[in-house]
């Protein structure tokens, strides 16, 4: 019997349905994707051995609780959706996840570092709550519409054996199958003749026959079915997204573009883990660290760029001179004005909730070890003012907090600002990207 279970990032304990299935599944996931990215990969080397690490859950025996990853996990005892810790006052009910669906479709459409193909649909108009099944659906749509509307043909290299030559000749092919067995009279040929069964559309069949099997809703299923009917003439094979870097499409076939995105998310085990079609391992999960961090500067790339220039993951800056250039500094986000290239800003975002009575707090819920990274950062850049921007807690942004850092030896002020932007919204969803505009740009104005 297959448990759903809907919870939030460091949520509630789960019960796993089977450790023993569901610890494979995620460190194979987690080898695949995200092992050796320093943001996240924070594996003990002295521990246990890195192949059996993965950062997306903890245990405690038969139970498991989610850390900073959203997404879904599937196997044949368990499906179990994590949504966003912002969310974490709401239940998690029809009309509740669909809102936080529409939140995060927007954020990956700004985000250019996740193939993330669907961020642009009326997700209004999609009458689904579970983002596997809605992930299933807007597949299959994207598919059917397009091998529909216009069929794929592509020049495919073949190899033949013939009498008349036709392409070109392998002789390499020839000697070996061809003059040495006697058959002199018999050529090996290539050439690319216009084809439909070609890799692509092999691709497309293969990952339709791997959703129909995780499917649940009827409707989908037939729509998965009637591309599968339109693909009947094409073979049946297992494929990879290796397949998928040996296509080349020309101009005329370019809304097949987000149909090789779509395919190229299932194969490589962002959303589907296995190459079967009845595996019963399914998973997308997103870190909401870098979500956050990619949502927060290509947004500033694309709505504030006639006032400042951003250059994103900046380094070329060591913290340290000597005894070796060590301590290499990257930031989030540096921002450089248009009018005057001398004042710059560093900005770094926090995915941290900065929650409790922070009049109270002296810290204003900033950790020591966040203050000392931003204060190094701005000493060593030469950076009089550091943006520290978290996402807001409640509807309405809390007031900015600043802290001011003298230095010892000649006196000069830092300015680090620890403020939230307006990264969510339960009752003005459609007002959000103006409110965002409005608070960085007022930010940037402090500077």
């Amino acid at each position: 019997m297959l448990t759903q279970t809907k919870i939030f990032e460091f949520g509630d304990w789960f019960e796993t349905g089977g450790r023993d299935q569901l610890r494979p599944q995620l460190e194979a996931l987690w080898q695949a994707n995200y092992a050796g990215r320093d943001a996240l990969d924070d594996a003990d080397p002295e521990g246990p051995a890195r192949s059996s690490y993965q950062g997306f859950v903890n245990f405690d025996g038969e139970r498991a609780r989610a850390r900073n990853f959203i997404g879904f996990i599937q196997n044949e005892k368990l499906q179990l959706e994590i949504y966003p810790k912002i969310f974490k006052g709401l239940e998690l009910n029809d009309r509740n996840t669909s809102l936080i669906l529409q939140h995060l479709f927007w954020w990956l459409d700004y985000c250019p570092h996740w193939r993330f193909p669907f961020t642009d649909v009326n997700l209004a108009a999609q009458d689904c709550s579970s983002l596997p099944e809605l992930l299933i659906n807007l597949m299959a749509e994207q598919f059917l519409l397009v091998v529909s509307a216009k069929p794929l043909l592509l020049y495919e290299e073949v190899g033949v054996s013939m009498s008349v030559p036709r392409g070109r000749i392998n002789f390499e092919r020839y000697l070996a199958k061809g003059f040495s067995y006697g058959n002199a009279h018999i050529l090996e040929c290539d050439y690319e003749p216009l084809v439909y069964d070609n890799q692509l559309n092999r691709v497309i069949k293969y990952v339709c026959r791997l959703l129909k099997g995780r499917a649940r809703f009827y409707a989908t299923q037939a729509k998965l079915d009637e591309v599968l009917f339109v693909l009947d003439d094409v073979s049946d094979e297992p494929c990879s997204s290796q397949s998928l870097n040996r296509v080349r499409l020309n101009s005329t076939f370019a809304d097949y573009e987000p149909v090789m995105n779509s395919c190229r998310l299932v194969l490589d085990s962002e959303v589907y883990g296995h190459q079967f079609y009845e595996q019963p391992q399914w998973s997308l999960l997103l870190p909401m660290e870098l979500i956050f961090e990619d949502f927060i500067s290509a947004f500033i790339r694309q709505e504030l760029s006639a006032d400042w220039l951003a250059e994103t993951q900046k380094g070329g800056i060591s913290l340290v001179e000597r005894p070796v250039t060590a301590f290499q500094m990257r930031h989030d986000l540096l921002l450089t004005s248009v009018a005057d290239d001398t004042v710059q800003v560093i900005i770094d975002t926090k995915y941290k909730l900065r929650e409790g009575a922070l009049w109270s707090d002296p810290k204003k819920g900033v950790s020591q070890s966040d203050m000392y990274q931003m204060t190094a950062y701005g000493l060593r850049r030469g950076c009089r003012k550091v943006l520290l921007l978290y996402p807001n807690v409640i509807e309405s942004c809390r007031e900015p907090d600043s802290f001011y850092v003298r230095s010892a030896f000649d006196g000069q002020e830092i300015q680090i600002i620890a403020a939230e932007v307006p990264f969510w919204s339960i009752n003005d969803f459609a007002g959000l990207k103006a409110r965002l505009n409005k608070q960085l740009t007022t930010l940037l104005q402090l500077v």
